[in-house]
Parts: structure tokens; C-alpha cells; sequence
């Protein structure tokens, strides 16, 4: 199976990241929890790319706000 490549776009219609359908999660251990308050359209949005993908949606996440700090020059660790 051929790998894809998705670009994920905010709802102001901004890039901001891609990944790929052989993305996967950290491992629990290395995962933390967080507690975000999304507009509810994002959300719906994130759920329903989630399952079109067969993603989770904190692996969209991670990705899209990994890319978002790499941008910046924010990303700190190993991935910088």
C-alpha cells in the first residue's frame, strides 16, 4: 500500500502540518495528558478527520502542534 501524505488545515483555512498514514503515537510512557478547550467546529472537524484517516486524534494533534512549534523555532528536545 502506497504511503499518503495529509496537510492539516486550521478552519481560517492556515496550514499547519503534515503527516503521514504510518505516523504513530509515542508510547504511553512517554505521553502526557493536557487539557485544551478547542472551538467546537475544530473539534468536530478533528473527530471526523480522525476516523476518515483511521488516525487518533491525538496523533493529528501531536503532529499538527509539533509542526506548528517547529515553525517558530519553539520545538525543543530531540526533533529540533
Amino acid at each position: 500500500m502506497a504511503r499518503s501524505t495529509y496537510r492539516i488545515i486550521s478552519l481560517s483555512g492556515v496550514g499547519v502540518g503534515e503527516f503521514d498514514d504510518k505516523a504513530t503515537a509515542p508510547p504511553a510512557e512517554e505521553r502526557r495528558q493536557i487539557l485544551l478547550h478547542l472551538d467546537t467546529g475544530l473539534i468536530k472537524d478533528l473527530k471526523k478527520a480522525a476516523v476518515d484517516l483511521d488516525l487518533s486524534a491525538s496523533a493529528i494533534a501531536n503532529e499538527a502542534i509539533n509542526a506548528w512549534l517547529q515553525e517558530r523555532g519553539l520545538r525543543k528536545g530531540l526533533d529540533n
